[in-house]
């Protein structure tokens, strides 16, 4: 009998998409922190800030996530 589950796509499996935006659920897949540190760190100007793509929707520009993972301390400014 085929398993008919749904899989979630871990961390490994998961890729950024070349260009546009990814939600919060893509970038956690893709850096390793919370949701509350990722936040956090916005608030506080050290992560890349998220762009309104509709009246409930945010998402994060996948340039800048990758800048992010390439250098976090140069994205920070340090």
């Amino acid at each position: 009998m085929p398993n008919s589950k749904k899989t979630k796509t871990s961390a490994i499996d998961y890729k950024l998409p070349v260009e546009g935006f990814v939600r919060m659920e893509g970038v956690r897949k893709v850096i390793p922190m919370s949701r509350s540190a990722i936040l956090a760190d916005i608030d506080a100007g050290r992560f890349p800030q998220p762009v309104h793509l509709g009246p409930r929707r945010v998402g994060f520009r996948v340039e800048e996530i990758r800048a992010y993972i390439a250098d976090p301390a140069a994205f920070n400014g340090l």
